[in-house]
């Protein structure tokens, strides 16, 4: 049995109807995963600030701090990474407390000595 011409052009035609279909379910179901953690991260973002601005409130209410002592404070901070853009481009390294080399946050344990209690800041694992 031979497939004349036109049978040729409809089987490449439905091959690439079939992987185009199979390309816009694959599209569909990453944009819809996309969508889901963009959601995530906007709730975690709002419970952050909700946060921030509590602890904010119970410091300026005992009355040690004012708005502009915050203000100063951020823009210090704000300052670390070399730009005042609003933004803190930290770098992801940690020390070690025996050899005192500096090590990337990933690691558990100095590459160089051996060691595994790296001297970490309380905020190196946030980001």
């Amino acid at each position: 049995m031979s497939i004349g011409l036109g049978g040729v052009y409809w089987f490449a035609a439905a091959e690439a109807a079939s992987e185009a279909s199979s390309s816009a379910k694959s599209a569909s179901r990453h944009a819809r995963n996309a969508s889901s953690k963009i959601k995530e991260l906007e709730d975690r973002l709002e419970g952050l600030t909700l946060t921030c601005m509590a602890m904010w409130e119970l410091i300026r209410d005992s009355g040690q701090f004012n708005e502009e002592d915050l203000m100063e404070k951020i823009t210090e901070i704000d300052l670390r990474d070399g730009t005042l853009d609003g933004k803190l481009k930290t770098k992801r390294v940690s020390q070690c407390h025996k050899c005192g080399r500096k090590m990337s946050l990933r690691h558990t344990k100095c590459m160089y000595c051996g060691s595994t209690n790296l001297a970490q800041k309380p905020f190196d694992k946030v980001r």
